[in-house]
């Protein structure tokens, strides 16, 4: 049993301020190709830039990883705002004004921009709110501590370079989303705690679906559509009622499948890694070894 997600379209550049091509800027890595849906990222060494940026629907989260700079911002109809960022800081582009931006200095900026669409779908289904009221607070220069985590685990999935990172891409995104609707946005209250459980039926059903699902792009919108949950309250629910996260409990479906096509056929390791659901033959062997301790040809020649 599969499920189609449609409407489904990877989040590309062109949706994106483009910062990080600016003349000047050296582009490190990108997700432009990754066929990542819910967020969009670049990670670029910045030089002196000024620049005009026009207010997207998607909001944008900027994390200062190496490098300081001064930045001097004018929103539309504001004073000019000044602020020296400096390494495991934040700041945020406006959404709904335009925004004038002087910036001086050299830093390596991780550039993360969520999908508007899952936004307002969190803010209505977790927080109860109405998006068209909900207000991004346009701080810069701040820390926070469970965003750092996340646009540093964005940034190890998009330098690997892989393309079936796509659940996992979604959990980091939809809780950075969470964070920033909870902790930055105006409007905003805490989200009320979930004891929605699974059914029997609708266990069977996710474990039915994800087994026939594991050679594909599995998300967590068609998990949750499978069991007709929104997606946040199916990944709490999945990681309360199965005791891992559900890009966890995939990876290791994938290589459970991995090691039983390995011992009991000849199939070669490039057709191995399509079966089970990994890009490439190199993302399956470093995968492979890291949860089971061995190569898979050291498995396949019985070495484990």
């Amino acid at each position: 049993m599969k499920a189609s997600s449609p409407g489904r379209v990877a989040f590309s550049i062109e949706e994106t301020h483009g910062i990080a091509l600016y003349p000047g800027n050296r582009l490190l890595a990108h997700s432009d190709h990754l066929g990542w849906h819910s967020a969009y990222a670049s990670y670029a060494s910045e030089r002196p830039w000024t620049s005009t940026l026009s207010p997207l629907s998607h909001p944008c989260i900027a994390y200062f990883v190496d490098g300081r700079a001064t930045i001097a911002r004018r929103l539309e109809g504001e004073a000019v705002q000044v602020a020296e960022l400096h390494p495991r800081q934040f700041g945020f582009v406006p959404t709904k004004v335009a925004s004038h931006w002087v910036f001086r200095g050299a830093a390596d900026v991780l550039l993360v921009y969520l999908r508007k669409a899952m936004v307002d779908r969190l803010a209505a289904e977790v927080f109860d709110r109405d998006p068209r009221h909900v207000e991004l607070r346009p701080q810069l220069g701040f820390t926070d501590p469970l965003f750092e985590h996340l646009a540093l685990a964005l940034l190890r999935v998009m330098c690997a370079g892989e393309e079936k990172f796509g659940l996992y891409v979604d959990h980091l995104a939809q809780t950075m989303a969470v964070q920033m609707l909870r902790g930055h946005c105006s409007g905003i209250g805490v989200p009320a705690p979930s004891t929605a459980t699974m059914s029997v039926s609708k266990l069977g059903r996710i474990v039915e679906y994800i087994d026939a699902a594991l050679d594909g792009d599995l998300t967590l919108d068609v998990m949750a559509e499978v069991t007709g949950m929104n997606p946040f309250h199916f990944a709490r629910t999945f990681r309360r009622q199965f005791g891992e996260t559900p890009h966890r409990y995939v990876l290791r479906r994938r290589i459970d499948r991995a090691r039983r096509l390995l011992s009991e056929t000849e199939t070669p390791l490039v057709e191995v890694a399509l079966a089970c659901g990994f890009g490439s033959q190199s993302h399956f062997t470093s995968t492979f070894r890291r949860q089971v301790g061995v190569t898979p040809s050291q498995y396949w020649n019985g070495k484990s």
